[in-house]
């Protein structure tokens, strides 16, 4: 082997070395799709607001949340709201194409899903709206817009079907939900919102 190697010119020994280099450095570190590059670009956006950077306890929005339920108006809500609506436009400006990418991502779909709870839970209260004309509570046409907002792109990430299971499983912990028939414990909740109106 070692006289099979001498024997080899020097241009075909760097050449195999050069090979053998870049597989390794491949291997080790794979080229970025668009969609990573995507992804990177969007955590990169929102890394202090929900993913946390390095030196911060937690991201921003663990206290958003706290502050905005135990508030309970939209002066307690405002920042997370704002926030919430920043996430929504870097969402969008994401290619469909990168949805599959945005959806593996654990952390975002935690907190996608939390800001839909707390919109729902916040107007629900302890006992639900006395009637259907009730269930945006203080929400303002903005608020109904995020809520519509967060909503369609929790359907275009995760699948629509996922997203109703996971809504039935929602109003389904609502307090005092088992008072209600199906029928209008759904439409008394903010997930009868027409979000057509606010497109």
């Amino acid at each position: 082997m070692d006289r099979f190697i001498s024997s080899l010119p020097k241009s075909a020994i760097a050449l195999v070395v050069i090979i053998v280099g870049f597989i390794a450095i491949v291997l080790n570190d794979p080229p970025k799709s668009d969609c990573d590059s995507q992804f990177e670009l969007f955590t990169k956006g929102q890394g202090e607001f929900i993913y946390g950077k390095a030196g911060m306890a937690r991201p921003i929005a663990k206290q958003l949340f706290s502050t905005c339920k135990s508030g309970n108006s939209p002066g307690g809500c405002f920042e997370l709201f704002l926030r919430l609506r920043k996430l929504n436009d870097d969402l969008a400006s994401v290619p469909r194409q990168c949805a599959e990418v945005m959806a593996k991502d654990d952390v975002l779909k935690a907190w996608m899903q939390g800001a839909l709870k707390l919109m729902i839970t916040i107007p629900w209260g302890d006992r639900g709206p006395g009637t259907v004309s009730r269930r945006a509570g203080w929400y303002d046409s903005s608020d109904l817009s995020l809520f519509c907002d967060l909503k369609k792109n929790s359907n275009l990430l995760y699948g629509v079907d996922v997203m109703d299971q996971w809504r039935e499983d929602v109003i389904g912990l609502l307090p005092e939900a088992d008072k209600l028939d199906r029928e209008q414990l759904f439409q008394k909740t903010l997930f009868a919102t027409p979000c057509e109106a606010y497109r």
